[in-house]
């Protein structure tokens, strides 16, 4: 388990693999997000990493689950395809800068049944 210190001095826990433990997306920020990004080898962090990224944490909270890949490439404007030349592993790795949970990650936008 790693921490990182956000920009309130808080320290925030991430597992093995890089993904924030659950219940610390409350206290993911812009220093969290950046720490994470080079974790995946993005060193510089252009706006349309920040609208896939913030789009991502709005999307999640509104609807309690992860968007689809392809409304993540909607999002910024870009085909499914062109998600990993932003994005080391794509949709994946926009979930995991956004601080979404690993098994969160995992559900890739799917609906939860009603």
């Amino acid at each position: 388990m790693n921490l990182v210190l956000n920009n309130s001095d808080t320290a925030v826990f991430f597992d093995r693999e890089g993904y924030l433990l659950p219940g610390w997306i409350l206290h993911w920020d812009k220093k969290i997000a950046e720490h994470m990004a080079k974790q995946e080898g993005i060193y510089w962090f252009i706006p349309i990493h920040w609208m896939a990224v913030v789009f991502t944490r709005k999307y999640y909270i509104k609807n309690n689950r992860a968007p689809s890949v392809e409304e993540i490439a909607d999002s910024i404007k870009v085909q499914v395809g062109e998600l990993p030349y932003y994005f080391t592993y794509g949709a994946k790795t926009v979930m995991k800068i956004a601080g979404l949970s690993r098994t969160r990650c995992l559900l890739l936008g799917r609906k939860t049944p009603k």
